[in-house]
């Protein structure tokens, strides 16, 4: 498998490097071989993909948090030209941590966001 930046093929994602859309992206050898370079919206991604500045777009159009992702499917229906070409899908788990010594006994307050 090529190290990132070694592809001549561009792939704009949702980002920053490190979420869930990436860690997606990577269990494709083909995508993870392309030089991939992170958007702050899927909307971004779409108009770079649109644009050519880069040569395919990964955005998510389900997720755990919000079931379907509606800005993304909204964009591919009506706002660009793009078709989806294939998806992937990742199971997501997710981690209760806390300070080594803690028990639930000790617990008082517990943050998280409500699909956790």
């Amino acid at each position: 498998m090529a190290t990132p930046g070694t592809s001549s093929r561009s792939l704009g994602f949702l980002g920053p490097a490190g979420t869930f859309t990436e860690e997606a992206l990577v269990t494709r050898q083909s995508l993870a071989e392309m030089r991939r370079q992170p958007f702050n919206s899927m909307m971004q991604v779409l108009k770079a993909v649109e644009s050519g500045r880069v040569d395919l777009g990964f955005v998510p159009i389900e997720n755990m948090i919000e079931g379907a992702v509606t800005s993304s499917i909204d964009a591919l229906a009506f706002g660009t030209g793009l078709l989806i070409q294939y998806e992937v899908t990742m199971d997501v788990r997710l981690t209760l941590m806390a300070l080594p010594g803690a028990d639930l006994d000790g617990v008082k307050y517990l943050r998280s966001y409500p699909v956790a």
